[in-house]
């Protein structure tokens, strides 16, 4: 009896097994949380994407009522084309080509949605990093700025041609590489074109000398001690002992722009003053037609040529 018993219960487990691992079947072949079907929303196929461009994915799901958070993945089959989060969907394109998005069912891969995705460089936008370009030079003409190195367009990775337009070609002209070449002194527009596109930008250009921006002279003569005389004082500031500075200035010669201190010198024949004997290798030298009347203070400026810089150089007088 008992082991009728015993062979029934067996029975009973064999025929309830292969129900029971077959319900497992159904829902392991149903996916995560039992969803049966997945499907992208809203994205053509193929869906065309620019170099650099986002995208949010949004997708359906059946049952509805199950939910897709945390049930649902995203996949790119080539992610130097397009990468995408595997649980937001968010996409981004990341090179020229083409590649598949899937959106599959956690623990069900064969339930998924695919979509091809093309991606191409097409250029969106172009600016100048700048509106606004000083060149300065010395010798004309020169040609050394690439202006292609000041040109921005999104995206980034885009690959393009550019057609430079220049305002005054008797100031610049920009070759077809954006090589900007210095014709003249003065300002212009140059507009770049991205080929096969409306994209276009300007930058304004002046092209100015490099001028003379300081004068030193040695210690000694600023200030300068001078006694009275009853003949033409000169002086020689030795060109040597004066540095001009920036070195590559267009124009360093100096002149004696101005003197004051009519009331320390006189003279009978001539009024009191300062002028530039000459310039040449010993220096600059001053000649102060003048003889004190007294004890004070008098200046003499000396300006760059190019009246780019000056120096005050204070003389006092004293009694002999």
């Amino acid at each position: 009896m008992k082991y009728i018993t015993k062979l029934l219960a067996l029975l009973a487990l064999a025929v309830a097994a292969p129900l029971f691992f077959s319900c497992g079947d159904d829902e392991k072949g149903g996916g995560s949380a039992g969803l049966t079907g997945v499907e992208i929303q809203d994205v053509a196929n193929p869906l065309e994407l620019t170099v650099g461009e986002v995208l949010v994915v949004d997708i359906t799901t059946a049952p509805v009522n199950l939910g897709k958070d945390g049930n649902v993945k995203f996949s790119s089959s080539n992610k130097k084309v397009f990468t995408v989060t595997e649980r937001e969907g968010h996409i981004k394109a990341t090179g020229a080509g083409e590649a598949v998005l899937t959106a599959s069912v956690v623990g069900a891969p064969d339930i998924r949605s695919e979509r091809r995705v093309v991606v191409t460089d097409k250029v969106l936008d172009v600016v100048w990093t700048t509106p606004e370009l000083t060149i300065r030079r010395n010798i004309l003409p020169a040609a050394d700025v690439n202006l292609k190195n000041y040109l921005r367009v999104t995206p980034e990775e885009a690959s393009f041609d550019v057609v430079f337009e220049t305002q005054y070609d008797t100031i610049a002209t920009v070759d077809e590489e954006g090589v900007f070449s210095v014709v003249g002194y003065g300002e212009t527009d140059v507009t770049a074109t991205v080929v096969g596109t409306s994209f276009s930008a300007t930058i304004h250009l002046k092209i100015t000398p490099v001028l003379v921006e300081e004068i030193i002279v040695p210690a000694n003569w600023d200030p300068m001690d001078t006694t009275a005389r009853t003949t033409f004082l000169q002086l020689t500031l030795p060109i040597p002992n004066i540095t001009v500075l920036p070195a590559d200035a267009k124009n360093k010669t100096l002149r004696v722009a101005s003197w004051t201190g009519d009331n320390i010198w006189q003279n009978a024949s001539y009024a009191p003053r300062i002028r530039q004997v000459g310039l040449n290798l010993f220096g600059i030298m001053f000649r102060i037609a003048a003889v004190p009347a007294g004890v004070g203070t008098a200046t003499i400026v000396i300006e760059s040529e190019d009246g780019g810089a000056q120096k005050v150089i204070t003389v006092i007088s004293k009694a002999p």
